[in-house]
């Protein structure tokens, strides 16, 4: 009997310590936001994430008006739609909106990966305005459950731009003073400000739509900042500095802010030369005429330029 007792006592009193326990644990092979976000180095490695958008935002639209190929795309075609693949994608805004909601680390430590985060934010909603115009905006992650958030309507491109401009002024803000050609730093952000400023400042003046000015006084003073400060120039070395400045393996952070950069064992086909020759591209002679002369004149103001063969 008094070894029934003992036993039973032991079970009891095992019992009572495993109630009193939480045995829940976070899985090993997976991230969690209770476990990620708190170390430069896992930031580090989310925001890396971010560069695919580069890759496949759509910013640069082929067979347009001025650019063609062996087939014809579907903007000569009329065929693109607001719901085709080739824009209608939330999925890297999800990524930026939340690495914001689940960071855990002081901004002394994020600061350079906040600025990526501005830097993309900004980016996708610029080629989504670009591409779209009005389009709804969103600073939080949204789930099934955000019914009215889902079916919210499309935000006014003047408000959308607005809240680009300020994430690019957060992005300089937090960003470093390098040079760095494949991250986005201080520089990168005031470059991208002054152009994105600059595209929704002519597309109103053009229109005819209100302020025109205030975008445009916006780009001079990004690009005036970045001028002054970046300690990036104009490239003029060689024999042919422009072509060299498109046609180089390397680029050069003299004047390219933001590169692409390839490993040589990479299986990866890229570059303007390979796509000429191999998809037959070729500009149109609108695209030549957007030129200006040596002397900084229109080539539109030539006698008979529209007759005159390109060599």
């Amino acid at each position: 009997m008094k070894f029934f007792k003992y036993n039973l006592m032991s079970v009891c009193a095992a019992s009572l310590m495993f109630v009193s326990c939480d045995l829940t644990q976070e899985p090993e092979d997976t991230m969690s936001p209770d476990t990620y976000f708190k170390t430069a180095t896992q930031l580090g490695l989310w925001t890396q994430g971010y560069y695919d958008m580069l890759d496949s935002d759509g910013i640069v639209a082929t067979n347009a008006d001025d650019n063609v190929d062996n087939a014809l795309g579907e903007l000569m075609m009329g065929q693109r739609t607001a719901a085709s693949s080739s824009g209608w994608n939330w999925g890297a805004l999800r990524r930026v909106n939340y690495y914001f909601e689940h960071k855990a680390c002081d901004e002394s430590v994020s600061a350079p990966y906040d600025a990526e985060s501005y830097f993309f934010r900004a980016y996708f909603y610029f080629v989504k305005v670009r591409r779209f115009g009005d389009v709804p905006y969103y600073t939080q992650v949204l789930k099934d459950s955000d019914t009215e958030l889902l079916r919210k309507k499309r935000d006014d491109r003047g408000y959308v731009i607005d809240r680009v401009l300020e994430d690019l002024d957060e992005a300089y803000r937090l960003g470093t003073k390098s040079r760095d050609l494949v991250k986005v730093t201080k520089w990168t952000a005031l470059a991208l400000k002054s152009r994105v400023a600059l595209y929704e400042g002519t597309w109103r003046k053009y229109r005819g739509l209100p302020d025109a000015d205030k975008y445009l006084r916006a780009a001079a003073d990004a690009a005036e900042e970045f001028i002054s400060n970046s300690g990036y120039s104009i490239q003029k070395t060689g024999s042919e500095p422009y072509r060299n400045l498109f046609n180089a393996i390397d680029a050069t952070n003299t004047e390219v802010v933001l590169a692409r950069k390839y490993g040589n064992k990479a299986n990866v086909m890229h570059s303007i030369p390979f796509n000429i020759k191999n998809d037959r591209q070729g500009f149109t002679r609108r695209f030549m005429n957007h030129y200006l002369m040596a002397d900084g004149s229109f080539y539109s103001s030539v006698a008979d330029y529209d007759r005159k063969i390109f060599a």
